[in-house]
């Protein structure tokens, strides 16, 4: 079965403050009350001063723009939303096959992806369709989809060059296993890598994005983002550093080709 061809602990301890005293409880309403103003300092910063009258006098009052009401433009959406019907250019790599997915009650972009002499790979991407959607759930989605027994894992950091573009990315390499419930229909070992890409990099966090694009809002910009997901079928007995420099390889690919070709192209 083509999936491509369907859309189809123990309790730890409770946590208490019971019995450690005022300064405990007012150290962790200090950070709370940072972490607030922190994430709605953009908000304040994108206000402008107006008046309002009382007993006719007027006075000055500042009104606060909401990025989270109005927020600013993403750069190339329109380009970016375009992932999802015709997928990317993989350079060294045939497209065999392409289309929409439904992953999680969202549409995704599936490519089958082949080259001479190697086993077919599989590349997902999930564009952002919005200025206000933002990551969170992808790889949960993922996982619920192809039902991957997870052996190992773990980070995987590449940086990519693309003229004078430069990033770093640190994203998640796993080894799993697939179940015959899978969409494929038969049990395979497959080498998974998966990150939120962006134009100066990528992370496999989905919180590392919110506080980049926190930072680009002070400055009236945003940071738009594609989840990317790579199945790369492997031999049984293969270990992540048998694994490790193909999936790296072929992940440098995808982020230069993202780099070059959707957040930086403006057709």
């Amino acid at each position: 079965m083509n999936p491509l061809k369907s859309e189809s602990q123990p309790r730890s301890p409770r946590f208490s403050l019971k019995g450690r005293g005022s300064k405990a409880k007012l150290g962790i309403v200090v950070i709370l009350i940072i972490i607030l103003a922190i994430a709605a300092l953009p908000a304040y910063l994108q206000g402008s001063w107006s008046s309002f009258s009382i007993a006719g006098l007027k006075l000055p009052v500042w009104e606060v723009k909401a990025p989270w009401q109005e927020p600013f433009p993403v750069k190339n959406l329109g380009q970016i939303r375009k992932i999802r019907d015709r997928g990317i250019e993989v350079p060294g790599w045939e497209t065999l096959e392409n289309g929409k997915l439904k992953i999680g009650g969202h549409d995704w972009s599936g490519q089958i992806l082949g080259q001479s002499d190697r086993r077919d790979v599989t590349l997902f991407l999930f564009p952002q369709t919005d200025p206000k959607l933002q990551p969170g759930v992808e790889w949960v989605d993922l996982d619920g989809f192809f039902k991957w027994k997870v052996d190992s894992q773990r980070p995987l950091n590449f940086s990519v060059a693309a003229g004078e573009m430069k990033a770093k990315v640190r994203a998640n390499l796993s080894l799993a296993r697939e179940s015959r419930r899978s969409p494929f229909g038969i049990p395979q070992t497959v080498a998974v890598i998966e990150w939120y890409a962006w134009e100066q990099g990528g992370d496999y966090s989905h919180s590392y994005w919110f506080w980049l694009d926190q930072r680009a809002q002070l400055k009236q910009k945003r940071v738009p983002w594609i989840a990317v997901a790579l199945r790369i079928p492997v031999d049984p007995k293969s270990t992540l550093d048998s694994v490790q420099s193909d999936a790296e390889a072929l992940a440098k690919i995808v982020q230069v080709s993202l780099m070059q070709n959707v957040f930086s192209n403006q057709n």
